[in-house]
């Protein structure tokens, strides 16, 4: 029942975000998540929608790079970056998909320094 739920609120997450890819836009994303990662192929395969991804990442884990690699396998349009290169990409990216794993119930979220970097870099566009 719970896995159940769990799928369904990922379907519907990914039809949700993928409704707002056009072709066109370049999408920023940091970290790797496997939703992120269906949206974004869903968007790019099935919907036929032409975008390009910019991946950020950080040392030392560099999460980024799984996504990256499956993006290129799919044939989608995809570069990565160090997060200390995001201000520089920032004036052309028109999404923002950042990886959060759980929200507590107080509406705190928990992320890293990286995380807090490419929000910041973000609203300054």
């Amino acid at each position: 029942m719970i896995a159940e739920n769990v799928e369904l609120a990922g379907k519907a997450i990914c039809g949700e975000a993928g409704k707002k890819i056009a072709s066109g836009d370049v999408i920023l994303t940091y970290g790797y998540s496997s939703l992120l990662l269906r949206i974004l192929l869903k968007a790019f395969v099935e919907d036929g929608k032409k975008f390009r991804v910019v991946v950020l990442g950080s040392s030392p884990r560099s999460e980024g790079l799984e996504l990256l690699r499956r993006l290129v396998a799919a044939n989608i349009p995809s570069v990565y970056m160090l997060i200390s290169g995001a201000s520089y990409i920032m004036p052309e990216v028109l999404i923002i998909f950042i990886v959060i794993t759980f929200v507590f119930s107080i509406n705190f979220l928990p992320g890293n320094k990286s995380f807090v970097g490419c929000a910041r870099s973000a609203s300054q566009w």
